[in-house]
């Protein structure tokens, strides 16, 4: 493998940093040659790449469009749709998997789904409504009358608004506290927490989710989006829809399979950008977790579908990108 920076003198040209020329020439980041013998990506349905990326997303608006916002709706709808996107992920790791893997154990299973359903959905959701009821108690104490503060249910866009907004949060802090250089305590606190994550050996739906319980439950969506949603004045069912929206998105995140959303990827984050963060020198890149969008804007984003990232991931194959002269520190 050569060590050449094969776009250097233009940058807008390599696809790997976006959609759009425009969003390209943003990148923070320059090609270092090209990685030999590593496979490609799995490119596999499209249509099924979709439905298990964002279907379930979408049937969960939709049935709550049609019934109501009713709790025993919200609860019933995320734990039928989860469930059955649990199995239709597990299902695809075994049939099609990116790599061969060892078989899971049942500590394994035990342990992701402690993680996934008791820190992440439980614990999660219970930071998630107290964070939003300090934070909207003290903005109907503190905000004068002529402000007309009020909770009310939300529309929608204000729903999809904050789930964005919540995601644009967490980019920001996965990218300079959990994977930034200042070595001020809160930092430093945010690094050590975050590195857990990025510790695992195994990266599958199971075993790859595991993280600190801080990262899980408390600070990486759970507190902006108690935030977000006080301030723009959205009910508690309302906040949990959005936090619902939020672990859905990103549930394939890890998968050891990867799938295809043809160029929604450049709105979405998929799987296989998500995996490359993963790898080695990872940390240069894909910070968002929601939306790819973020990435592109602020110059971090990085896919490449010549190269497999869970095959990369497992043999710690850093991936072939580094950071343009003007922006090292």
């Amino acid at each position: 493998m050569t060590a050449v920076d094969t776009h250097a003198n233009n940058p807008g040209y390599d696809p790997r940093f976006g959609a759009l020329p425009w969003l390209r020439q943003r990148s923070l980041l320059i090609i270092k040659g090209e990685k030999i013998g590593v496979p490609k990506e799995q490119s596999l349905s499209l249509l099924l790449g979709l439905f298990v990326h964002l279907g379930p997303a979408i049937i969960f608006t939709l049935v709550l469009t049609y019934f109501g916002r009713s709790w025993e709706w919200i609860l019933g709808s995320f734990v039928v749709l989860s469930g059955l996107n649990l199995w239709l992920i597990i299902t695809l790791e075994k049939r099609r998997p990116s790599v061969s893997l060892a078989n899971r154990t049942l500590k394994a299973w035990v342990e992701g789904m402690s993680l996934v359903f008791v820190k992440g959905v439980i614990c999660g959701s219970a930071v998630v409504a107290t964070g939003w009821w300090i934070v909207s108690t003290l903005l109907s104490a503190l905000l004068p009358a002529t402000l007309n503060y009020s909770i009310v249910s939300s529309s929608w866009e204000l729903i999809f608004a904050a789930v964005m907004l919540t995601d644009l949060a967490y980019y920001c802090s996965h990218r300079f506290l959990n994977h930034g250089k200042s070595k001020d305590r809160v930092s430093t606190l945010f690094r050590k927490l975050h590195v857990v994550h990025h510790s695992v050996d195994v990266l599958d739906f199971l075993r790859g989710n595991v993280s600190s319980f801080w990262d899980t439950a408390v600070t990486g969506f759970q507190i902006p989006l108690a935030i977000i949603g006080a301030c723009a004045g959205m009910d508690l069912p309302s906040v949990l829809i959005t936090y619902t929206l939020v672990l859905m998105l990103q549930a394939t995140h890890h998968a050891n399979h990867t799938v295809n959303i043809g160029l929604l990827r450049f709105f979405f984050m998929d799987n296989h950008a998500h995996k490359l963060h993963h790898c080695p020198r990872g940390y240069l890149v894909n910070h968002g977790a929601l939306f790819s969008v973020w990435d592109q804007i602020f110059g971090t984003y990085y896919e490449d579908w010549n190269l497999s990232s869970n095959y990369m991931q497992k043999h710690r194959i850093p991936i072939p990108v580094g950071l343009k002269a003007s922006t090292r520190h």
